[in-house]
């Protein structure tokens, strides 16, 4: 990869760690493409991209959407990025955070518990977002990810670019991976969280509320993938430096890329970020409010797709920024049992885990 492919990735496109230390980079523009050409394309490495709420804004939620043929795609691994990236001139910042928009996330958690009084649904996923009005330029954005990059932990890196706004982040999360040689495709139940403190990890599997939150999404995993033939694995803790969570991983059979579109089209948005039972009119209804409208690709799938392999991640603890300013936002399940305080407490763990992960803030 030439230090002029480095610079147009930096102007429009995508970086996706799709192992330890492997990594996939795919340059733009970007152009939508028909199902034909991803069913019979050899060779090429296709994006995946859709923001949250577009699944309710499209007539049919289908992949002509959101698929699209990269103009050149590379794989590098991590040491060949982090030379790249020196090669740029990076600098750190203090950036200057306003209060997060509690009184946003208040009436998300308020319309919640109307909802599991009426037994509409049993599980929601407000989220909250907090921003700063300092510009994020392309010094700054590889400083981020550079900071990414140096830290091995488990995860998957991601930076998408475009002319001037993104997203950079490192999530603990997939929607769905592939891989044709195996025949078998993985997705997993992540929800349940608690600050990586002493004793947490013991405290977190016998946490009543946690648990049942879990099993929420586990259920609705089960329900989507009935026709799959998905075989789960047991549930275990997944520690991570600053959080702990609960996660259960689910197998599923299949043998070709036009299966595994289809199974990332039923899975989005699962009970970890959306509602359970699944609702549509219940999800229609929260995305009018105005976290949820402005949220954007925060938790929308975003990934990799060939002939041989495919990558589907859900881009939580991250930023988004443009030129003016960045949020962070940061979303956690409520049941009929949360607590408001301590799901006020949890988004602020999560978004101190992005702020340090970043170099944003001391650790």
């Amino acid at each position: 990869m030439s230090p002029k492919n480095f610079k147009d990735f930096l102007t429009i496109g995508l970086c996706l760690q799709t192992g330890p230390d492997s990594f996939k980079v795919l340059i733009g523009p970007f152009t939508l493409v028909p199902m034909e050409e991803i069913h019979t394309s050899k060779s090429s490495t296709f994006l995946y991209k859709a923001e949250f709420w577009d699944f309710i804004k499209t007539d049919v939620f289908t992949a002509q959407n959101f698929v699209y043929k990269a103009s050149e795609a590379f794989d590098l691994n991590r040491e060949e990025i982090i030379r790249l990236l020196q090669k740029e001139v990076s600098e750190t910042a203090s950036l200057e955070w306003q209060p997060a928009a509690e009184q946003g996330f208040k009436e998300q958690f308020d319309w919640s518990q109307k909802l599991f009084k009426n037994n509409v649904v049993k599980k929601t996923v407000p989220v909250i977002s907090q921003s700063c009005h300092t510009g994020i330029g392309e010094n700054l954005k590889i400083a981020m990810l550079l900071n990414l990059l140096k830290q091995k932990s488990f995860g998957w890196t991601y930076a998408y670019f475009e002319n001037g706004k993104g997203f950079i982040g490192h999530t603990p999360e997939i929607l769905l991976e592939w891989n044709r040689k195996a025949q078998m495709a993985q997705t997993v139940a992540l929800a349940g969280t608690l600050a990586n403190i002493p004793g947490a990890k013991a405290v977190i599997s016998d946490d009543a509320k946690i648990r049942q939150e879990h099993n929420y999404v586990i259920d609705d995993l089960q329900l989507k993938l009935s026709s799959f033939h998905a075989e789960r694995e047991k549930t275990e803790v997944l520690e991570l430096k600053h959080l702990l969570h609960l996660q259960t991983r689910f197998n599923i059979p299949m043998k070709d890329l036009s299966t595994f579109i289809t199974c990332i089209q039923l899975l989005h948005p699962t009970a970890a970020m959306g509602v359970y039972p699944h609702n549509a009119e219940v999800l229609k209804e929260m995305s009018l409010f105005e976290l949820q409208k402005n949220r954007g690709p925060f938790a929308g799938p975003i990934g990799i797709v060939d002939q041989n392999q495919a990558l589907v991640v859900v881009p939580i603890r991250g930023i988004m920024f443009n030129d003016d300013g960045a949020s962070i936002y940061s979303g956690c399940g409520v049941t009929a049992e949360s607590q408001y305080e301590s799901e006020i407490q949890e988004l602020e763990n999560k978004r101190n885990s992005v702020k340090k992960m970043l170099g944003l803030m001391n650790d």
